[in-house]
């Protein structure tokens, strides 16, 4: 599995009804990792990892840093996991 730090097939679209950030990951069946920092609030992150799919992943960023984030697979098509990512503060 190719693990990279780029995020060239990687896509902040824009945020839900929820406020929520929204992430998409294209298509590419070689399973490469995307390790992702995300700003949720007061100074902390979630620390995402996301291996792509041979079809499009949309990722929903819950801003609530111990509640699990929805991963749409595939993109667009209401099929929605609760995955759960590490959690930081920066202070």
């Amino acid at each position: 599995m190719a693990r990279f730090d780029v995020v060239a097939d990687l896509s902040v679209l824009s945020t839900d009804s929820r406020g929520w950030p929204i992430l998409e990951v294209a298509a590419n069946p070689m399973n490469v990792v995307f390790n992702v920092k995300m700003p949720v609030k007061n100074n902390s992150f979630k620390k995402l990892e996301i291996v792509s799919q041979e079809t499009p992943l949309r990722v929903y960023v819950n801003p609530e840093f111990d509640e699990p984030d929805e991963w749409e697979h595939p993109a667009g098509s209401g099929q929605v996991f609760r995955v759960a990512s590490f959690a930081w503060s920066e202070s």
